[in-house]
């Protein structure tokens, strides 16, 4: 048997320092298959598997030339796989599915986007169900402020009010949503055709407390 020649060691290697190295374990484990690690593979192994104090790998990223016959040269690379949110997003939507089956909501209220909407009409009828879920979480919380209030009121006065003031007092909450060109327009015609049959029904708080504006 011809007596092999070469070095089992890079004659040029930049490693960067590390506490100690897992390679040993995975020589043992390749072994262990029947399959024979050479020096210079349990060198590299031990290299590629280092890891500094806190226990992270200290190479992300590791190359190796390797020389052949006939002047050919394989250079061989090796990468950790980066770590990937897809898995932790896809679990967090699934969540997200479940609560919007109870809630009536969408995923888009949510936060995770299905569609891309386009068109103005798209866009308006996710605005619609972004409004719809607004004046139904507005009248939940309008319950607490006006219990809130009433309690206020009797602390304040140091009187014990009773209960029924409260139900004539109605919250006058802002639009959900800034009045652009289009809603204005609409407004102004239905406004408009309103005074037209009606005209001493609108005034400015009429007029505020049909639209918000």
């Amino acid at each position: 048997m011809a007596t092999k020649k070469g070095s089992q060691t890079p004659t040029m290697a930049v490693t960067l320092p590390y506490k100690k190295s897992h390679g040993k374990e995975a020589v043992e484990f390749y072994n262990s298959t029947g399959r024979k690690a050479q020096p210079w593979q349990e060198s590299l192994l031990k290299h590629i598997l280092g890891v500094n104090s806190s226990g992270l790998y200290v190479h992300m990223n590791y190359g190796l030339e390797v020389p052949r016959r006939n002047g050919q040269n394989e250079v061989k690379l090796g990468q950790f796989q980066t770590a990937s949110a897809t898995p932790h997003l896809e679990q967090l939507k699934m969540f997200a599915s479940l609560f919007a089956g109870e809630t009536g909501l969408t995923l888009d209220d949510l936060g995770f986007a299905t569609e891309n909407p386009s068109s103005s009409e798209a866009i308006k009828a996710q605005h619609e169900n972004l409004r719809l879920a607004v004046r139904s979480a507005q009248n939940t919380f309008g319950v607490g402020l006006l219990n809130a209030c009433f309690l206020a009121a009797c602390v304040r006065d140091r009187f014990e009010y009773s209960r029924q003031q409260i139900y004539n007092t109605r919250l006058q909450w802002m639009p959900a949503f800034p009045a652009d060109a289009s809603m204005l327009g609409a407004i102004g015609d239905a406004l408009g055709k309103m005074a037209a049959s009606f005209p001493a029904y609108l005034d400015e708080d009429k007029i505020f407390d049909l639209t918000g504006i």
